[in-house]
Order: structure tokens, then C-alpha cells, then sequence
């Protein structure tokens, strides 16, 4: 029987049984760390993946394969969410200079923890959940404003189709390699803080030309979409060998008008 990649034989299973039946104090995390040194069940830091574990003989219990001890507080998806306090962030418009050394501040405490789903609650789509597996969460911090946003890694999904085609992985490369892929799983820039992007700031001279009539304005940002959309198409193509032509970033069409730009040299 396999569970989260990890195989349990027959005789992990009469094992899990017989401690559970030897041991009436035995907790369900204490029984889990035991699986991970019977199967060596281990992260790339050399800690128990005591979560797969306890996921894993869950699993198993549901499936009538073993009994576990009884759970001594309800799981966390079953306790009842009090809803976080909004999060307002502070006001900024200027240079990214202006922020001064940008740090991020590893949550590794309660009251970070409490204000990183906060300000994830009000200003991410997905939340501030719960993330899944092994996890680091950070908070993002000016020395001038505060507060700018926030982050969170995470360990990758088990199985994504998408991922593992794209990646080229059959079944037995992505139980081997899972363990080195990580998800980005939450990253939320405070929409109070207005940094011009370096970009646009320095090679197309946007905050220069932003300042004209309405329709200069609208053309510029026609143009720096075209820039943007083909940026970000080319961001895709990262991990793959570089072997298309240039047009195929751009048209025949996007050329000349990219060309015509009526740009300055830096001084």
C-alpha cells in the first residue's frame, strides 16, 4: 500500500498495530514520528515529515486498514475560523530608494503569524488558509513605511497533470523529484504601496511621458502592454531551450511600433 509516496508493507502495518494496541497514552504525532524512523521518512533537512505521516495513517484508519489512538483535539480544518481584523496597510507613492533596505521578516512567531493572515485575508484572493505541508512564511518590511506585503512557500501538490507533463515526469521521476519542487504559494503586494516599475522607470522613461495629454498617456500604455504581454510570454518559455526566432516574441506589426518610440538616452 502506498500513501504519499512511501510504501507501507504488511509489516509496518502489523507494527502500527501492535504499538497502538500496546500503548494506551500513545498520541497520534507520537505514533507518526515513529513511522518516519521505521520508514526513513525523511525532508531534505533531515526532519520527519511527521505530516505526510499523519496523513497518511488517517488515510489508513478511514480505509479500515488500522486503528488509531483517539484524537486529542479536533483536527485543524474542523475548528470553527474566527474571521482576522481587517488589514490597512500604509500609503506610499515614490521610487523603490525610497523604501529604503527592503527585509523580509521570517514569521516564526504568534502575533506574525496573526498578521500575516490578516493581511493576507484582506488583500490575497485565496486567503490567508491554511498552506499544505511543509511551509515558510515571510512578511515583507520597509524601514521607512512598514509593512509592504507578504509571501508563503509550501511543498508542491502530490499530483498535477499539467506540472508533471510540462516537466516531462512518468510516475516513479516524480515520486523521486517531488521533494526538490516548491510552491510559491502566496505573494500579495499591499495595493497601497505605488512603486513605478524599475523597468518602465529606467528603459522606457514612463514617468516622463505619463505626464503628457490623455492621449499620449494612452498610447503609451498600448505600447508598454505589448511590452509586458511579450515579457511575460518569453518568462514562460524560461526553462526551454531557446531556439525560436525573434519574431515569435514579436510580430512584424509589434516591431516597428516598439522602434518608433520616441525614446531619450539616460543621462
Amino acid at each position: 500500500m502506498r500513501r504519499y509516496g512511501q510504501t507501507f508493507t504488511t509489516e509496518i502495518l502489523e507494527r502500527i498495530r501492535a504499538v497502538v494496541s500496546a500503548e494506551d497514552g500513545l498520541s497520534r504525532s507520537a505514533l507518526s514520528r515513529r513511522v518516519c524512523g521505521w520508514l526513513g521518512w525523511h525532508d531534505a533537512a533531515g526532519k520527519p515529515k511527521e505530516v505526510s505521516s499523519r496523513k497518511a495513517l488517517v488515510e489508513s484508519e478511514r480505509r479500515g486498514v488500522i486503528s488509531l489512538p483517539a484524537a486529542r483535539c479536533p483536527a485543524p480544518q474542523a475548528r470553527e475560523a474566527a474571521m482576522p481584523e481587517p488589514f490597512v496597510g500604509p500609503l506610499f507613492s515614490g521610487s523603490l530608494e525610497a523604501l529604503g533596505g527592503i527585509e523580509l521578516v521570517a514569521v516564526d512567531d504568534a502575533d506574525l503569524s496573526a498578521l500575516w493572515r490578516r493581511m493576507l485575508a484582506s488583500h490575497h484572493p485565496q486567503g490567508g488558509g491554511r498552506l499544505c505541508g511543509a511551509q515558510q512564511r515571510y512578511l515583507i518590511r520597509s524601514p521607512v513605511v512598514g509593512w509592504l506585503g507578504a509571501l508563503g512557500f509550501s511543498a508542491a501538490a502530490w499530483q498535477l497533470a499539467a506540472r508533471d507533463t510540462w516537466i516531462g515526469w512518468c510516475t516513479h521521476a516524480r515520486r523521486a523529484q517531488l521533494g526538490r519542487v516548491v510552491a510559491n504559494s502566496r505573494f500579495v503586494l499591499l495595493p497601497s504601496i505605488e512603486v513605478f516599475h524599475r523597468t518602465l522607470k529606467s528603459g522606457c522613461r514612463i514617468e516622463d511621458r505619463r505626464c503628457g495629454s490623455a492621449e499620449g498617456l494612452q498610447a503609451c500604455l498600448a505600447i508598454d502592454l505589448v511590452v509586458a504581454w511579450r515579457v511575460m510570454w518569453l518568462s514562460k518559455r524560461g526553462p526551454r531551450p531557446q531556439v525560436c526566432p525573434a519574431r515569435c516574441a514579436s510580430s512584424r506589426r509589434n516591431g516597428p511600433a516598439l522602434a518608433s518610440l520616441p525614446l531619450t538616452q539616460p543621462a
